[in-house]
């Protein structure tokens, strides 16, 4: 997770979920996942969670979800922050996203629906050794999560927005299923 300190240029970094032991950690202790950043004292309390919530894609739309909150508050490092990457190599992480979106789509006020949300997904490098070698980069596929909403919904055919929520549950289900 890449955030602006607030001052122009300058970065940070935090991770969620990792073993601040490293390779230090006995082969037979026990994970012990926790927050690695460059600024602890913002990152940790706001991405610790009292309880686990496992899967790694319901974590980033976790921790997206307490970096819009944050982005609400003047003076955090994060204040004013509308766009979230989102970059993984699992496919599931669209239809979360998809539902989130919806979510996000329902909030009671317009300047609170401005958050962006882009999906990244990685596509990995492909060779093919034979007589002609070809050699394509790693890639990534980009998806703006409002737009698959509005296409999804488009596709469906609903006509209010009472009908929304139950239409892009009713999509998620459905691929879920096949």
């Amino acid at each position: 997770l890449v955030e602006t300190s607030g001052a122009a240029g300058q970065w940070g970094l935090a991770f969620d979920g990792i073993d601040a032991r490293g390779a230090r950690r006995p082969a037979e202790a026990p994970r012990t996942p926790g927050v690695l950043s460059t600024d602890d004292a913002f990152w940790a309390p706001l991405i610790a969670r009292i309880t686990p919530i496992g899967e790694g894609d319901l974590k980033l739309t976790d921790v997206t979800q307490r970096v819009h909150d944050a982005a609400l508050r003047e003076g955090t490092p994060v204040a004013g922050v509308v766009l979230n990457l989102v970059v993984t190599i699992d496919t599931d992480s669209l239809l979360i996203e998809l539902l989130k979106q919806q979510a996000r789509s329902e909030r009671s006020s317009a300047e609170d629906r401005n958050e962006l949300t882009v999906v990244c997904l990685r596509e990995p490098a492909r060779k093919r050794k034979g007589e002609d070698d070809v050699v394509a980069p790693a890639r990534y596929l980009c998806c703006d999560t409002d737009c698959l909403r509005r296409g999804v919904l488009a596709y469906l055919g609903t006509e209010t927005a009472e009908d929304e929520a139950g239409a892009v549950a009713l999509f998620v289900a459905a691929c879920i299923v096949c």
